[in-house]
């Protein structure tokens, strides 16, 4: 209905119950609205657990090595008492190019390729793409952030940067995209950092606490400043050991994985529920005239909260250059 306007949907007919029903109707789908909203938090409650399991684990090997015996050095940095002795300490600008140009993918500009187009709900809060859009790159060349595929991107604006928005984009579907200009993108020097252990630093929550702690500009448009994630300071492993942390912590943190995908995908189908439900009740397949509550069907305004979209999912508004 591309041309809906306020004119043709006051015309629109719809079937209208008597009002003791429509009573009826709202009391019952309130009813099962509170039901779903406890699941919805339960299930919510559990990722957010799993999650800090993996941060533990990922935390540990990323600042320690796999090795616990491995001989320890001061690390100079503000965050981390203790280090491999063989590690290295570096800043982030030290093995990260910052915010590409886009000058070196000029040829797609001339050929308008259909490039990927990541608005801030297309990333998860552990780095997966999701839902990604595809658009000419005429459309996105100017006003937008400019990346590669195995480019790592991060959020920059609240409540985004501390929920971890963000990731590795190593499957992103073309291989040059453009985003939402809330984005810094960092691209790994290859002799120094492999691109996985380099999204892994940024995942920790040590780097999220301090990056919000050193946030600039108004209430509810703060941002991470770029000088902050240049100069964060870092332990860099040898490449072959940043191979080996890697492999580890992909299976270390597996089980936690598969039980996160799996619970988000009930919330996915319990609200598919929820829809289906609501459309047969108001339309009259579902008769609910006999109904009536039990004890369990208690509705608490407060936690119907939890139907609204996940609160890691935080947007903003885009607008602007994303160049730095």
């Amino acid at each position: 209905m591309a041309n809906l306007n306020p004119a043709t949907l006051s015309a629109l007919p719809i079937t209208l119950p008597p009002r003791p029903e429509q009573d009826q109707i709202v009391a019952y789908l309130r009813a099962q609205d509170a039901h779903i909203a406890r699941f919805i938090k339960v299930k919510r409650e559990l990722i957010k657990l799993l999650t800090e399991q993996k941060q533990t684990i990922i935390e540990g090997a990323v600042t320690q090595g796999l090795d616990a015996a491995t001989e320890k050095r001061d690390s100079d940095i503000g965050w981390m008492m203790h280090i491999p002795a063989h590690w290295e300490t570096c800043k982030l600008k030290h093995v990260a190019i910052f915010n590409p140009s886009r000058s070196e993918s000029t040829a797609f500009r001339l050929s308008d390729a259909s490039v990927s187009f990541l608005p801030m709900e297309c990333i998860t809060t552990d780095g997966k793409l999701q839902r990604v859009e595809n658009r000419k790159t005429s459309e996105v060349w100017e006003g937008y952030t400019y990346f590669r595929r195995n480019d790592v991107v991060m959020a920059k604006i609240t409540p985004c940067f501390e929920n971890g928005k963000g990731g590795l984009l190593d499957t992103l579907p073309t291989e040059i995209g453009f985003g939402t200009t809330e984005f810094i993108v960092l691209r790994a020097m290859e002799r120094r950092i492999r691109p996985a252990f380099l999204a892994t630093l940024l995942s920790l929550r040590i780097f999220r606490a301090l990056g919000t702690d050193a946030m600039t500009g108004a209430a509810g448009q703060q941002r991470v400043p770029l000088s902050f994630v240049k100069n964060f300071g870092i332990a860099l492993p040898p490449l072959d050991e940043q191979d080996r942390i890697l492999g580890a912590l992909q299976t270390a943190t597996a089980e936690q994985d598969i039980i996160i995908e799996k619970t988000r995908s009930e919330i996915a189908l319990i609200r598919e529920y929820r829809d289906r439900l609501i459309a047969d009740v108001v339309t009259g397949q579902v008769d609910v005239r006999g109904w009536q509550p039990g004890p369990d069907d208690v509705v608490d305004d407060t936690a119907l909260a939890a139907l609204g979209d996940d609160p890691e999912d935080g947007t903003e508004a885009e607008d602007g250059d994303g160049d730095e």
